[in-house]
């Protein structure tokens, strides 16, 4: 019922959950890794969106493997530097609970996180 308004309570998530699951020695996962499982597989379903179809621009085409590429590499630097430059979107409490982690063992890419939201 939730499903289509929570992907991660679809049946294709859940088969991939288990999946998952299946492939370690307790059978279980983690909160942190099936965080990250639901967060990968919603940026995954999001690129496939119309936003990152092909488009053209002037003479030039930009692929969808282009425009993902560039979104997942480029826009936590493109956020930080919005923020930066307008102090009225700094201010709000929403932005001021998003963060940027730098590419580390455990984020191969800058990331944007919401954090200390209980």
């Amino acid at each position: 019922m939730l499903g289509r308004y929570f992907p991660q309570f679809s049946n294709s998530f859940e088969s991939i959950i288990t999946d998952l699951r299946s492939m370690t020695k307790s059978g279980r996962l983690d909160v942190k890794t099936m965080n990250s499982v639901y967060n990968d597989l919603l940026a995954y379903i999001m690129s496939k969106t119309e936003f990152f179809g092909n488009e053209n621009i002037g003479d030039t085409t930009h692929t969808s493997e282009q425009k993902r590429r560039e979104f997942i590499n480029g826009f936590p630097e493109y956020f930080k530097k919005v923020v930066g430059d307008n102090e009225d979107i700094a201010s709000l409490e929403f932005i001021k609970r998003l963060r940027t982690i730098r590419p580390n063992k455990t984020h191969p890419v800058s990331t944007v996180i919401f954090k200390n939201v209980g």
